[in-house]
């Protein structure tokens, strides 16, 4: 099952869980591929079977226009957004991600131009402190570095 954004999420995950007793993918796309006859990359794909956290993280970060693509597996998770995020989408997608902070290492990373798979790390957060990488790329620049480490401050208490 294809949704485009965060009421499509909420609908079939509420349907699916009232209706549907098998495993059945949901998977957030936003646009199209680019490449003709290509699949599109979804920003995440999940189930209706997900824990209540996961369900709130998608939730949180399914509209946010500053985020790539959000992946949770059972001991880490992956975060990419693009450079250029605003402040109050990196924001809300830190404070989705912070309850996973405890018991994940959470991989942090910037996506450059219309290919996703162009990725430059932004560094990790585990056990609640984020450690920024060290040189910093420059196709990232010290400020996002930055932004990420007070950003981070102030709500992955």
């Amino acid at each position: 099952m294809t949704v485009k954004d965060r009421a499509g999420y909420v609908a079939a995950v509420s349907t699916l869980r009232r209706l549907w007793d098998s495993y059945l993918p949901i998977q957030l796309v936003r646009k199209p591929s680019p490449y003709l006859g290509g699949t599109p990359e979804p920003v995440f794909r999940t189930s209706a079977y997900d824990k209540d956290r996961e369900f709130r993280i998608h939730e949180a970060l399914a509209d946010l226009p500053g985020l790539v693509r959000v992946q949770i597996g059972p001991d880490a998770a992956n975060l990419i957004i693009v450079p250029d995020i605003t402040d109050a989408d990196l924001t809300t997608s830190l404070r989705a991600m912070a309850p996973l902070a405890a018991d994940h290492t959470i991989r942090l990373y910037a996506s450059y131009g219309a290919d996703t798979t162009r990725l430059t790390s932004l560094g990790t957060i585990a056990k609640r402190k984020y450690s920024g990488v060290d040189p910093v790329p420059p196709a990232v620049g010290p400020g996002l570095i930055s932004r990420v480490t007070s950003t981070w401050a102030q709500v992955g208490r």
